[in-house]
């Protein structure tokens, strides 16, 4: 995923900023079991980035489901799978605690299933 900005200019991550992003909304007839996200940032050399940052991913309901600080790259994983319900969005937020522009990667890992039989 990339954050892009609304004005069509630039979708790295300013220094010392928050941003977010709807990844996801679970379809109809679905739930996600989400096991987890990894996470890395690289810096403006596409060099991986030697500063703290941190993410944190939140649902529509309840809200907050996990957060993580972490350096260059790491994994947010959840034991047990966090449930998210059909038609019910995942957000994530990341921090850039640098002084320099950033580029983020982050990989979601679940199961998406169905409601039928």
């Amino acid at each position: 995923m990339e954050f892009e900005k609304t004005d069509g200019g630039d979708n790295r991550i300013p220094p010392f900023s928050i941003a977010s992003t709807k990844v996801y909304t679970v379809p109809e007839g679905y739930r996600l079991l989400l096991k987890g996200a990894m996470c890395s940032m690289t810096d403006e050399h596409n060099m991986p980035l030697d500063v703290w940052c941190k993410i944190w991913l939140v649902i529509t309901t309840p809200g907050f489901l996990g957060n993580r600080y972490f350096l260059i790259s790491d994994a947010l994983t959840f034991v047990p799978s966090q449930e998210i319900e059909e038609g019910h969005s995942l957000y994530v937020y990341l921090h850039n605690y640098s002084g320099e522009y950033v580029s983020a990667t982050v990989n979601l890992i679940g199961v998406l299933e169905s409601l039928r039989e």
